[in-house]
């Protein structure tokens, strides 16, 4: 079995460093060609890939988290529309990278946020990774991100801030919480910097087949040193912080584990993620709309999201080969869609429907996703040419937060600004302003 060495732990906390001295032991991180590049912040290199590194954003965006979030991945994620999707392209990733690679591993900070995707990964590819948490003053971390220097299509991202901290404690708290009873190194900055042989050796003694020779050796650990930069800073100055932030930097900075304490400290930090949860999408209608004979006729349906499944059925009494329109949900939202139907005497015929004029649709093997805009005919459909009555049943998860907000306004904007860029075309090629 295949144990590949996963290092994570919060940015800025010598995960790079970690890296790049695993590299000279023979641990295979990937093709050079496939990392991002040395830059002024860290001139001996990432040692990340940006394949890996989209993936995870990915995972991120779909979840509706982000690389600050200190939100946990939902309980149900496998019941996610896009979770099968996520896993295979993960597996597939994998194993174009490292396929005939026995010693590999992985440096991707962020894939602590987004573990049981790759947790299930690992299982079905068989493999037992070695888990590997790189830490530091979270006071260092913070102030070390405001020194970078960003540029355009790098691999930082912006500043957090005092974020940095409750990123920190995510990252921290969530790879004890993932080794669980399964062994973990734990790696002090400072002490690395000290001790990076006792460190390393912990590591590559357990993966099977790994056994650098001296030259290697050296080579490992002179890279350690210029690759970090050691700014300590007096533990005291975390005492503004929750108790939580001290205990857990405290026990991380210790030599040792205790299981046991770390899953206080866990249990801790989940209570916090319970309090700090944003608020579930608010109960609300699903309005549906028709002609007949000349008037509108509509119903309007009760429904409360539930992060899950769900199933809406209804009695439509639209004439055959009508047009229906849909109102989802009360605001910007993103509607999977298992299955969209119309049954009437003739039998159940499957519903065909056009995203509106602010929405958009989106085919992912079969499942239909609708990223909708704020508008009476978020979805439109037409019943089957054959005689009614007919039922109308949609099978879909519905999920609404401020990213998905956000991504409606910017959709919304981009089309009204290509709308602008043809009128001004259109305007160009007839020789002045269009009339209106």
């Amino acid at each position: 079995m295949e144990r590949p060495v996963i290092v994570l732990g919060m940015q800025r906390s010598g995960t790079s460093a970690l890296a790049g001295a695993l590299s000279r032991l023979g641990i295979f991180l990937g093709d050079e060609s496939g990392f991002f590049t040395s830059d002024a912040n860290n001139r001996e290199g990432y040692y990340e890939l940006k394949s890996l590194t989209n993936f995870n954003h990915k995972c991120l965006s779909v979840f509706q988290m982000h690389v600050g979030s200190v939100r946990r991945m939902p309980l149900n994620w496998e019941a996610h529309p896009m979770a099968p999707l996520l896993v295979g392209e993960l597996r597939h990733l994998l194993t174009k990278t490292f396929q005939g690679r026995p010693i590999w591993g992985l440096k991707q900070p962020i894939t602590g946020l987004v573990w049981p995707i790759y947790e299930t990964a690992f299982r079905l590819m068989e493999c037992d990774p070695v888990l590997v948490l790189c830490v530091r003053n979270p006071i260092e971390v913070m102030r070390s991100e405001e020194n970078w220097q960003y540029v355009s299509g790098g691999r930082q991202i912006a500043p957090l801030g005092d974020r940095a901290i409750g990123a920190w404690l995510r990252h921290t708290l969530g790879a004890l919480e993932i080794a669980g009873e399964r062994p973990l190194t734990i790696v002090p900055y400072d002490s690395l910097l000290r001790h990076p042989r006792d460190y390393l050796s912990r590591i590559v003694s357990s993966v099977d087949g790994c056994q650098p020779n001296e030259r290697q050796w050296l080579d490992a650990l002179e890279s350690i040193k210029p690759s970090m930069k050691r700014q300590s800073e007096p533990v005291e100055e975390l005492a503004e912080y929750p108790d939580l932030v001290l205990s857990t930097y405290a026990y991380v900075a210790s030599k040792g584990r205790d299981v046991a304490e770390e899953q206080l400290l866990v249990e801790e930090f989940r209570t916090w993620l319970e309090i700090m949860a944003p608020q579930p999408p608010s109960g609300t209608r699903v309005g549906i709309a028709w002609f007949r004979g000349g008037d509108v006729q509509s119903i309007q349906v009760p429904f409360m999201p539930c992060g899950d499944w769900q199933t809406l059925k209804v009695d439509i009494g639209a004439l055959p080969a009508s047009e229906v329109q849909a109102l989802m949900y009360n605001r910007p939202c993103r509607v999977w869609i298992r299955q969209c139907t119309f049954t009437g005497p003739h039998g159940t015929f499957n519903a065909k429907f056009l995203a509106g004029p602010g929405s958009q649709l989106t085919d992912f093997g079969g499942i239909i996703r609708l990223d909708g805009a704020y508008e009476a005919r978020q979805i439109t459909l037409r019943t089957p040419s054959e005689e009614g009555p007919f039922t109308f049943e949609l099978e879909f998860w519905l999920e609404s937060s401020p990213s998905i907000v956000n991504d409606a306004a910017i959709r919304i904007a981009t089309r009204l600004e290509e709308c602008v860029v043809r009128t001004s075309a259109w305007e160009r090629q007839r020789g002045g302003p269009a009339r209106r």
